[in-house]
């Protein structure tokens, strides 16, 4: 039976039965609410097309999850639509758009005709066109020069601290660049394993590119991968390259400043109305209250 192309889809037309290698998977996460918003896969074929797939959180309920990195499924009974407007992890124009009629089925068929890995590897002076707003999210190649060891930070709403690491990667032309491994992505490293390598190649698949003040940072999020050392040619010849100068990972300590967990941050300078008011503003320092307050009327005036 003959399947079609992933580069034969074409949004408005009816598309036929695919048959691709599942590479990655994932779930869009609305940090701040710890929600799902997407469930995600990236789609490969046998011609080494890559294209990513997607389902709304309001399609899932009576979905099957259960879908394998590396398995082999023919699906049918999906459309084909535009990128997402963010967090796409290629830049194809359009994707698949999964709903609770999809079929997946696996199939047993030799997963070596499929491509084990994808990636867009971006130049480390060049991710800024992807960095506005993250319509496309990032992949880079480089060799870590040093890595920190476990921190934990409050972030956003979090009532729990998450585990983070900084990386420091160069590439061939010397050029350095920082990534922050959030989470999963923090604990999976060995310090120990770490520390007794040399040119050490690291991949980072789906990561945000962060800008300021100029300087290009990178950040995991839960659309990403890390890979260390992996059987690719480029990573070979990358390691061949670096040969001459071996690179030790250097493992270092992060300095923060103390935190304040979110309850506790609620309580720091916790006023009512009446000692708002009664505030001295003109002698006091710049300060920032948090009012809990009850609202009995609500006036609105739509003069202009």
């Amino acid at each position: 039976m003959s399947y079609q192309p992933l580069s034969q889809l074409a949004i408005g037309e009816p598309p036929g039965d695919i048959q691709v290698c599942v590479l990655r998977k994932w779930f869009g996460i609305n940090v701040k609410k710890n929600q799902m918003l997407t469930f995600d896969l990236l789609l490969i074929d046998e011609q080494g097309t890559a294209l990513q797939a997607s389902m709304n959180k309001t399609e899932s309920d009576s979905f099957d999850y259960n879908i394998k990195e590396g398995c082999i499924y023919i699906i049918s009974k999906f459309k084909v639509t535009k990128r997402k407007l963010t967090f796409n992890a290629i830049s194809a124009p359009y994707m698949i758009t999964i709903s609770r009629d999809t079929l997946f089925a696996e199939t047993e068929m030799n997963d070596h005709i499929f491509l084990a890995h994808y990636f867009e590897f971006a130049k480390f002076e060049d991710p800024q066109p992807r960095s506005k707003n993250n319509h496309i999210l990032t992949d880079v190649i480089g060799l870590i020069v040093s890595i920190s060891r476990i921190s934990k930070i409050y972030v956003s709403n979090n009532p729990e601290q998450v585990p983070r690491r900084i990386v420091h990667l160069k590439n061939l032309r010397g050029q350095t660049i920082t990534a922050t491994l959030w989470g999963d992505f923090a604990l999976s490293i060995d310090d120990q394993l770490m520390s007794q390598q040399t040119n050490q190649i690291l991949i980072l698949a789906g990561v945000i590119v962060n800008e300021f003040r100029g300087e290009n940072s990178l950040s995991t999020c839960s659309a990403s991968k890390v890979y260390i050392d992996l059987e690719l040619p480029i990573v070979a010849e990358m390691k061949v390259r670096f040969e001459e100068q071996p690179q030790k990972v250097e493992l270092f300590e992060l300095q923060q400043k103390p935190q304040l967990s979110p309850v506790e941050g609620e309580n720091v300078n916790r006023v009512n109305i009446k000692q708002l008011l009664e505030s001295n503003h003109k002698t006091a320092q710049v300060k920032k209250y948090i009012a809990f307050l009850f609202l009995s009327t609500l006036f609105l005036n739509y003069s202009y």
